[in-house]
């Protein structure tokens, strides 16, 4: 299992972690990982030994909501959930850098505490909060790549990352397929 606290001193984060295509890198801030360019702009990173199909982290601020854990990560390629704006949990295929709303769902905003995880399930991109899954997305576009993050919002804050192999909830771990 590969996870990450982030508990270091605020700088980009360095290997294993790697940007994710032309996005600028997510970076440690406080303990936490966010967008610190000083304005909303898309920033992502990977963790690049993993090639886990699953990518978790725990909500520390809100911000605009507009962020999350991504998947298949590789060149300019890959999945990201977020929250745009507080209004649906979408997840988004990104292809050659584009970002494009795939899938999406009417729930009520993130909120601090909340754990949002991104999956791959045979042909299925799923996005789950606190252990419910919220919305699916058919596409087997990409396959491989690495688990990651996105933050587009300079505001939000997550915490807590793994490639979801081994789920710590609470105080009981949950190994999932």
């Amino acid at each position: 299992m590969a996870s990450d606290n982030f508990n270091r001193a605020d700088s980009a984060l360095t290997s294993p972690w790697t940007n994710w295509g032309a996005f600028s890198a997510v970076s440690v801030i406080s303990n936490a990982v966010g967008n610190n360019t000083g304005s909303n702009q898309d920033c992502g990173s990977y963790f690049s030994t993993s090639t886990s199909l699953s990518s978790q982290v725990l909500l520390t601020a809100t911000g605009a909501r507009n962020g999350g854990p991504a998947i298949n990560c590789s060149g300019d390629d890959g999945y990201l959930l977020q929250n745009l704006g507080g209004a649906n949990f979408t997840i988004y295929k990104i292809t050659n850098g584009v970002p494009v709303a795939s899938a999406a769902a009417a729930v009520p905003a993130y909120a601090i505490n909340d754990v949002l995880r991104l999956r791959r399930s045979g042909g299925d991109v799923i996005a789950s909060r606190n252990g419910l899954d919220i919305v699916t997305l058919t596409d087997s576009t990409y396959t491989g790549g690495s688990p990651g993050i996105y933050v587009n919002d300079q505001n939000i804050r997550f915490d807590d990352w793994t490639d979801g192999v081994a789920l710590q909830m609470g105080r009981r771990i949950y190994i999932l397929p």
